[in-house]
């Protein structure tokens, strides 16, 4: 039948009804595309919706009839409740691609199905014009927010007299959502696209509502608005600490995002408003009783250095009672000012007092510093002379300074020997073997027991009889493996 070409075509369709194995079905279709694709549309369709094309086959049907442009196949694969959720989902995203008018025609799918289909249609007809995604989220009957979400995305295309038009229309419908889903939808395209007087009025409805959760959405989804500068900053006064710790780090990506000029809009905010959000930060991590507020207050101003930055960062380092608090503020500090965070890096790292996790984080941020090497080196020598009584962290941060020194000695060649020095030096603590086993891996970090002329060395690590002296040697001669291949 085949060879017969066309001729046969009538015979094949005859006997495409009573063809019910599934093999069979796959070879008719197969003649069928080979002779005339456009006449085997309906069995394709007909057997993409009942499942008996699936896997690559059906991927492959598929992209076949997105390549003839054969919307109304796709379209009614796409609203086939039979068919498979993967089959439907990738006649949508076909669909979606063949046209803005296509795009449109999945609006009536949007709210339906599993998760996977709601996304896809969200995604697929957020490509639909513009006048069609604003009549389908203004009408009447309207309940899913999955409409809202397909207008959000099809409004980051859109100009910016568009976008407060979606935003007006979002606002308006704020008052009379039912459901969470709807207003957080609604809240989002509000807070992405909405200038700050819009954003504050959408702040007190959440407010109206009680619902914290309301407002970290705003706050969340404000953080890539550069019209969204006053209402972040105003949320980190919110009664929510979850509230204001979400203001913190979308201040953060904010500033990220937009603190820089760009060849079209310029800052996101003016130079001299840093200083306004340093201060409002400060207070955050100088007064907040809820430690995440002031982590992410800490985390934040080491993106935004203003005037109040290292005084708060220093008392934070000093008074504050929370370690993780403590942590964040000397990472902060270090990256707002190097050359300021010197000399607390040093000593807290010599404060005996200080937590060993706060004490460890100096050691590694000194070791960063070029100009603190020399100070780290004498306080490696220091710790693994002290005695337990002098210095309880003591063994613990001469584990850490050796194998950071190491990490440094590796980047700073005007460090390299002398480090090294130091380590081959740290090997002879025979007495503590986490010290030596620091300094095996130091040495490897530095790039010092490749080659022949280490074999001795290493071998003899390999048979101590302290577990953590040998692990350390295997790990040095699996880091050493990589490298002689490259070699």
């Amino acid at each position: 039948l085949l060879a017969r070409g066309r001729s046969a075509l009538a015979e094949l369709q005859r006997r495409s009804p009573t063809t019910t194995g599934s093999g069979a079905r796959q070879r008719l279709i197969a003649m069928l595309r080979r002779i005339d694709a456009l006449a085997a549309a309906p069995l394709i369709v007909r057997a993409l919706v009942q499942g008996e094309l699936t896997g690559p086959d059906a991927t492959e049907e598929l992209a076949a009839l997105a390549t003839r442009n054969a919307a109304s196949e796709l379209h009614s694969i796409a609203f086939a409740t039979t068919a498979s959720d993967d089959v439907r989902r990738i006649a949508i995203q076909q669909l979606a691609t063949l046209s803005p008018a296509n795009a449109a025609g999945l609006l009536p799918l949007l709210g339906q199905g599993s998760m996977l289909l709601r996304r896809v249609s969200i995604q697929g007809a957020a490509k639909a014009p513009l006048a069609d995604l604003m009549h389908a989220a203004d009408a009447p009957d309207t309940t899913s927010g999955d409409v809202w979400q397909a207008l959000r995305l099809g409004l980051e295309r859109a100009t910016t007299a568009e976008q407060l038009a979606g935003v007006s229309l979002a606002t308006k419908h704020l008052a009379s959502a039912a459901t969470w889903e709807v207003q957080a939808r609604l809240v989002g395209l509000c807070a992405a696209f909405g200038d700050d007087s819009t954003l504050h009025a959408v702040a007190a409805q959440a407010n109206v509502r009680s619902s914290a959760t309301l407002r970290l959405w705003l706050v969340r989804h404000a953080a890539n608005n550069p019209r969204a500068f006053t209402t972040l900053l105003s949320l980190l006064d919110d009664t929510d600490p979850g509230v204001r710790a979400q203001a913190s780090e979308s201040i953060a990506a904010y500033l990220r995002r937009g603190g820089v000029a760009s060849a079209t809009s310029g800052p996101w905010i003016a130079e001299g408003a840093r200083d306004q959000v340093s201060t409002a930060l400060a207070s955050r991590l100088g007064s907040d009783s809820w430690a995440l507020v002031r982590r992410a207050a800490a985390r934040t101003l080491a993106v935004n250095c203003g005037n109040a930055a290292v005084p708060a960062l220093r008392s934070a380092i000093e008074r504050d009672t929370n370690v993780e608090v403590q942590l964040d503020a000397l990472d902060a500090l270090v990256a707002c000012d190097a050359s300021a965070a010197e000399a607390v890096v040093i000593a807290t790292w010599s404060n005996t007092s200080r937590s060993a996790e706060l004490r460890e984080r100096a050691v590694a941020l000194g070791a960063r510093q070029p100009k603190l090497i020399a100070r780290l080196r004498q306080q490696l020598r220091a710790w693994r002379a002290a005695t337990s009584d002098a210095d309880a962290q003591a063994l613990r941060l001469a584990q850490k300074a050796a194998v950071e020194l190491g990490r440094a000695g590796a980047t700073m060649p005007a460090h390299r020997a002398a480090i090294r020095t130091d380590l081959l030096d740290a090997l002879g603590d025979s007495a503590y073997p986490e010290i030596v086993a620091a300094a095996i891996t130091g040495l490897a970090e530095l790039g010092e027991l490749c080659g022949p002329a280490n074999n001795a060395i290493l071998a003899k690590y390999l048979r101590s009889d302290d577990q953590m002296v040998v692990l350390a040697a295997k790990q040095a001669i699996a880091r050493c493996k990589p490298q002689a291949n490259s070699e």
